[in-house]
This record gives structure tokens, C-alpha cells and sequence, in this order.
């Protein structure tokens, strides 16, 4: 594979003429990553930064291409890991002194899927790179490539809060809200890629993704609506082996059950555990998901907040399929697939008899031993507090919350 014309047109440009900060945008399926993967070698790109771990493996798995995600690559420096706010106009030293022998060494730095990145986020990057070069240039001088699509995933906003925060400290969330874009535009190269590489043997599934973008005219849409409903079957019709994507968890638990009764044998059940303290206290309290706490201070407490990679009631069966939502030791990775083989409890001397998950990895047939997992002082109770005098965005916990499950759910639907 090679680039296409439109591909090699803007690597000659940015060959021969890099800007401060570069934007390449392009609808799915246009060869971004492709096109990033081959300006690695060309440009010498030092680094890749994508906002999820899942646009990293992009890179690392399809293209074998070293990425990190933004968070692991300046989480020496952020203000929060969890959440994810900055305050850019609080941050005036590097916190680690081997970070700015690292930041010197680059000259350029991609930033992949550049559509969820929020102003704040973006904002708190150029201070750092620009703190750690000893500079009030641009990103501290390092010339960065942003690249994505603004039609795809949009920032998030978890609370009013925060919105308020963005809107009044820069303008919007997005990341060309942020004061480094605002003030450096006379410096941004723009680049915009059309041509459909991905797809660029059906025509008609083209069409249809362009829908999803700009509003057609009805005349358009109507015939390209009924050829879309003719593959459309009722639920119980899905051929097996092929995973569903639905708008809603009602739909997903039912598509689960479904393929679950279909498999002979014994029902297992785990609930989520929960231990939660109010800030101040020393101890936890502790129930399992579903339990009604009876003590006066409950009304603190609920509803419990479960994390969205955590079944709180998972039900289970030797041969079930299942997505794992958090690594686990041996080889499994969030995302990967596999299937139940066993389920035993082993005696530990230490810790005494310790129920585990065997389950087979689709990905190169390993199997792994799965156990209880006590996911510890995350905090998921918190109210976010904006301060106009201030400028800044904080996070009032009013209590910790610790969950201890199974790190994978059932794997035959899951929601959009």
C-alpha cells in the first residue's frame, strides 16, 4: 500500500515546510492514520498521543507504529489523571526534572483524534511543553500535527460545572477554544483529506457515512433508507458469532440473556462489591450491590455509582463469550475477547481458598486465570466546583468508593 495522490501532496508540503501547528482533517476511512504512520519515518515524528487507548492500538496494531496515550505520556504533570480537568494558569514548574530532558529531545508530536481533546486539556499541554523548553512559544517551540475528524466523538463534559468552566475560561470545550489555537491561527497550516480509501470499493457505504455527516436532501435519503432497511433483521434472526451494538443497556442485558440460555449447563451470579467512606472517616462501609444500607447516613451514599465496566449483577456460564473491561495478568488486554472454559477455586496458603475464571482468549488461543479484582480508591462520588475569581476548576469528593468485580461482562451486545 502506498499513499494516494492527495496523501503524498500534503507529506511533500509538510516535507518542505512544517508549521508551528498543522491540522489534518479527514472523514472516516480517508487514511489519517496511514498517512501519520508513513510522515513517522519521513518527518522523524518523536511521538504519537492519542486521547483513548483504543486509537493508540490503532497505530500499534495495524500499522506497527509506537503510541501513547496523552495521559501517559504527561501524567507526571496533569492536574487530574481520573478526571481529566486542568487549570493551565495555575502550572509554572515542571514537577519532574527527568520529564524536561525527555520534552527536549522532541521536535515533533502528533495528536491523534484531535476532536475529543477539550480546550482545557489542549491549553494545559502547551504550558507544560512550553514550560519544559524554557519558552512562551507555541507548544514551547515542538511542532505539532493534530489530526481528526470534528463530525466524530466530541469532548466530554461531565458537569455543569465544568461546562461553565470552559465556556467562561475559553470560549467553548473544543480544542480550538483553547487560548494556544485562538492566539497562534496565523501559524496553523490547514489540511483536509477527501478521497475514501478505506471504503473506496462500495461507493454506496461511502454515501451512507456522508449522510451521517451533513444532512441530505430527501431525495437522496429515502432510497438510500430503504436499501438500509433491507438488512435489517429482527433480533432473534442475528446470525451467531456476530456482535451487537445497540442505543440502549435494556437491549443489550436482553441480547445477552439470550445467548446466554442458549448454553447447557450451571448459572453462576457475582455481584459487584462495594466499600465506600465518607472523606474524614477511617473506615468503609461495606455491602454488595443491591443490599439496602440501614443505617441513618444511606441518603449520602445512593444511588452507588457503578463504573460502566463493571456488571453490577454479572451471570455467567461455562462457554459464555465475554469482553474484558480492564487487563488482567497473563495476556488479557481491555477489549479483548474470549470464551469461559472453567471455573474452580484454588487454595491459596496466604489468603486461604480463592475462586478464579479460566477464559480462552480469542487472540492467539492463551488462556488466562481470572479473579475478583478490588479496584481501590477511585473516586466516583465528586462534585466539580468552578471559581471565577480564581480561574480554576476543582473536585469535591464527598466520599471514595472502592468496587471489587469480575474485569469483563458477557460478550455478544453492548451500547453504542
Amino acid at each position: 500500500m502506498s499513499l494516494t495522490a492527495e496523501q503524498q501532496k500534503i507529506a511533500d508540503e509538510m516535507c518542505e515546510d512544517l508549521k508551528p501547528i498543522t491540522f489534518i482533517q479527514g472523514k472516516a476511512g480517508t487514511g489519517k492514520s496511514y498517512l501519520i504512520k508513513e510522515l513517522v519515518n519521513i518527518l522523524g515524528i518523536d511521538e504519537i498521543l492519542c486521547p483513548t487507548n483504543l486509537a493508540k492500538q490503532v497505530y500499534e496494531k495495524d500499522y506497527n507504529v509506537s503510541a501513547r496515550t496523552i495521559h501517559s505520556f504527561f501524567f507526571r504533570e496533569f492536574d487530574d489523571i481520573d478526571e481529566g480537568f486542568q487549570n493551565p494558569n495555575e502550572y509554572n514548574q515542571v514537577k519532574n526534572e527527568y520529564f524536561i530532558s525527555e520534552i527536549q529531545e522532541k521536535n515533533i508530536i502528533v495528536i491523534d483524534e484531535v476532536s475529543m481533546v477539550r480546550s482545557d486539556l489542549l491549553e494545559m499541554i502547551h504550558k507544560i511543553l512550553s514550560t519544559a523548553m524554557g519558552n512562551n512559544l507555541p507548544f514551547g517551540g515542538i511542532k505539532i500535527i493534530l489530526v481528526g475528524d470534528l463530525f466524530q466523538l466530541p469532548p466530554v463534559v461531565e458537569s455543569d460545572e465544568t461546562l461553565k468552566y470552559l465556556k467562561n475560561e475559553y470560549g467553548g470545550v473544543y480544542f480550538f477554544d483553547s487560548h494556544v489555537i485562538q492566539e497562534n491561527l496565523s501559524q496553523i497550516k490547514f489540511y483536509e483529506l477527501n478521497e475514501s480509501v478505506r471504503h473506496k470499493d462500495d461507493s454506496d457505504w461511502v454515501e451512507m457515512l456522508d449522510m451521517l455527516r451533513e444532512p441530505p436532501k430527501i431525495k437522496t435519503i429515502i432510497p438510500m433508507l430503504k436499501e438500509i432497511n433491507t438488512r435489517v433483521v429482527p433480533p432473534e434472526q442475528i446470525p451467531e458469532g456476530i456482535l451487537a451494538i445497540t442505543p440502549s443497556n435494556a437491549e443489550a442485558n436482553k441480547i445477552n440473556k439470550r445467548e446466554l440460555d442458549k448454553i447447557q449447563g450451571e448459572e453462576f451470579t457475582s455481584k459487584a462489591n462495594f466499600k465506600i467512606k465518607e472523606i474524614g472517616r477511617d473506615e468503609y462501609l461495606e455491602f454488595e450491590y443491591g443490599d439496602k444500607l440501614d443505617n441513618g447516613d444511606s441518603s449520602k451514599y445512593y444511588p452507588v455509582e457503578v463504573p460502566s465496566r463493571f456488571d453490577p449483577f454479572l451471570t455467567y456460564k461455562i462457554g459464555a463469550r465475554v469482553m474484558f473491561t480492564g487487563s488482567v495478568m497473563g495476556g488479557a488486554k481491555n477489549g479483548d475477547f474470549g470464551t469461559i472454559i472453567d471455573k474452580r477455586v484454588d487454595v491459596d496458603p496466604r489468603w486461604g481458598e480463592k475462586e478464579r475464571i479460566l477464559v480462552k482468549l480469542d487472540k492467539k488461543g492463551r488462556t488466562v486465570y481470572v479473579s475478583l479484582r478490588d479496584y481501590s480508591a477511585t473516586d466516583y462520588k465528586y462534585e466539580m466546583v468552578y471559581d471565577p475569581i480564581k480561574h480554576t476548576l476543582s473536585r469535591n469528593t464527598p466520599y471514595i468508593q472502592r468496587v471489587k468485580q469480575y474485569p469483563f461482562k458477557l460478550g455478544y451486545a453492548f451500547t453504542i
